[in-house]
């Protein structure tokens, strides 16, 4: 109910933002450096699937090496097909791609 009224103000032309739009944080794709406990890890980003995490013995991503997304709910429960990159808040975008780096650094 919370986000009903965020999304209301917003829409009423007032200065606040949903928390629901979606994140522009890593947009177009690219590489960026996270600290993991003091270590840079790269991590790459799909501009489509989000972040790659490397393979194990540090190998760089294949095209079918993603992070899985957060799953779309619904009135309903959980619909059962993943976010696009694109679709997620900056939140969850700065979430998996932490989460990401962690894997790389693990599989280093």
């Amino acid at each position: 109910a919370r986000w009903l009224l965020v999304q209301s103000c917003a829409m009423e032309g007032s200065s606040q933002v949903s928390p629901f739009n979606p994140g522009q944080l890593y947009a177009g794709g690219s590489t960026v450096m996270v600290d993991v406990d003091g270590t840079s890890v790269p991590v790459k980003i799909d501009a489509f699937y989000g972040p790659q995490p490397t393979r194990v013995g540090g190998q760089d991503a294949g095209p079918n090496d993603n992070l899985p997304l957060p799953i779309f709910a619904t009135e309903n429960g959980i619909a059962g097909t993943h976010k696009k990159w694109s679709d997620c808040t900056a939140t969850e975008q700065k979430l998996a791609v932490y989460q990401a780096a962690k894997i790389s650094k693990l599989r280093q």
